[in-house]
């Protein structure tokens, strides 16, 4: 066993623990090569996606994924698996039959056993985003959240101070942000102001109309916000 998968008596060109050996399982034991191992690279987290195509980003059960910024590091992802069944919870949101299986699909463990349930989703600013959904963008405007199994994983980097927008704050935004304004902020009437905002890369395809402050109705508030413009109320202008 090496890694939490389990090996059958002959398999060679096993990936070592330290990411860069390899092993054969003869008679029982490991025999491993004993190369000098590059220093490894860091990944997730704060340190983002630093792993080439053919590794993943090796998170193991207790560091959540990347939650609370716990940082994992990159590891080859292994050419074959026991044909076990020890399933795990990926940090993809999906079940894999043994944590080999979920690292030779590209991702570590969020926990033993099945992901919990089916249909799971998580909801953040109003927005809905199924299991499995990554670089979300946090309440805070400047972290970024995953959803794994129902529940919202996210960096905890400290943020600058949020920059006001509208009213008599004006247009402070950058191309990439919009100014947040939600319902009952009436986009800036009576010197309400708001703060900026990263723009969501995705939406989830549901169906939850809103008018914009610019005056157009959209499918929802992520693609409002995707568009550049807060909330003026729920429903079509």
């Amino acid at each position: 066993m090496i890694d939490g998968a389990t090996h059958p008596n002959g398999t060679a060109n096993i990936p070592a623990a330290d990411g860069c050996n390899t092993c054969t399982c003869t008679d029982g034991s490991l025999l491993c090569t004993l190369r000098a191992c590059p220093v490894s690279r860091v990944c997730g987290a704060r340190a983002g996606d630093t792993c080439a195509a053919n590794e993943y980003c090796a998170y193991v059960e207790g560091e959540y994924c990347g939650g609370a910024d716990a940082e994992a590091v990159c590891k080859i992802r292994p050419d074959a698996c026991a044909d076990i069944y020890a399933p795990v919870c990926g940090c993809d949101g999906k079940t894999h039959a043994s944590a080999c299986d979920a690292a030779a699909a590209g991702t570590g463990v969020l926990h033993a056993g099945a992901c919990a349930g089916s249909g799971r989703s998580c909801v953040i600013d109003g927005i809905t985003y199924p299991d499995g959904t990554g670089n979300i963008p946090a309440t805070d405007g400047c972290n970024r959240c995953s959803c794994a199994d129902g529940s919202l994983l996210c960096t905890l980097r400290a943020c600058p101070v949020a920059r006001a927008c509208g009213a008599r704050a004006g247009d402070t935004c950058t191309t990439n942000e919009y100014c947040a304004y939600v319902e009952g902020e009436y986009c800036g009437g009576a010197d309400a102001e708001a703060v900026c905002k990263p723009r969501p890369d995705t939406c989830d395809a549901i169906y939850a109309p809103v008018c914009g402050c610019d005056g157009k109705s959209y499918d929802s508030a992520c693609t409002a916000a995707q568009a550049g413009t807060g909330v003026l109320h729920a429903g079509r202008c």
